[in-house]
């Protein structure tokens, strides 16, 4: 899980956590009670009372129904057609793949890259206060200039990537890479070997691992 994941299933004192983790289930149908949504899992294992679902994974989710990395499932999304019943099964849902690349040096395993990682996106990019913002470093603009010169970000909102344009999510040493599923695999092995040449951390934060 990774840090703004995690976030939400902390709560401060006196409140409520946004968000409750749920680990290593599949999702078979999702079924409507009142205004409310229950998953029914595996085994048919039910999951009632939820309002949305946040999903995490690595690269490759079943689209038959595995979770997909920060899958949003709304009300309207869940509708369907007027004669499709309450019960809806989870095929064609919308997935994205992301990617932290950083100027730095290269953590020796995985756990302290994640927790580079926790700290460079508290930092850097966790903020909402637009006077707060940090210019990304000119190795972190070459990068991204390299990266959309492959990919580019003001063409086919959403075909490659899920929140351009890139520059955008760079602040810092750090840029958050947001692909489409549908290109996320032939992108993200782009991505992360430019990293490489550019001598930047490429992280992988689904999977909190470092990508080669």
């Amino acid at each position: 899980m990774g840090a703004a994941a995690r976030a939400l299933c902390v709560s401060p004192p006196d409140y409520e956590s946004y968000a409750d983790a749920v680990t290593g289930f599949r999702i078979e149908v999702i079924e409507r009670e009142d205004d409310q949504l229950v998953l029914v899992v595996e085994y048919g294992q039910r999951h009632g009372s939820v309002d949305k679902v946040i999903a995490l994974t690595g690269l490759r989710p079943d689209p038959a129904g595995q979770l997909g990395a920060l899958l949003r499932i709304t009300d309207r999304e869940i509708t369907g057609p007027a004669d499709s019943g309450d019960n809806v099964a989870c095929d064609d849902a919308p997935v994205s793949y992301d990617l932290a690349v950083w100027d730095g040096d290269r953590p020796f395993d995985n756990r302290a890259a994640s927790s580079t990682y926790d700290e460079l996106y508290e930092r850097y990019l966790e903020s909402d206060d637009d006077d707060a913002a940090v210019p990304p470093t000119p190795r972190i603009v070459a990068y991204v200039e390299a990266l959309v010169a492959r990919y580019p970000d003001d063409v086919d909102h959403g075909a490659v990537w899920a929140s351009p344009p890139v520059i955008d999510e760079a602040s810092g040493p750090i840029v958050y890479l947001l692909m489409s599923y549908g290109q996320a695999e032939e992108v993200s092995e782009f991505a992360a070997a430019l990293a490489r040449e550019h001598g930047l951390v490429c992280f992988d934060p689904q999977e909190e691992c470092l990508r080669p």
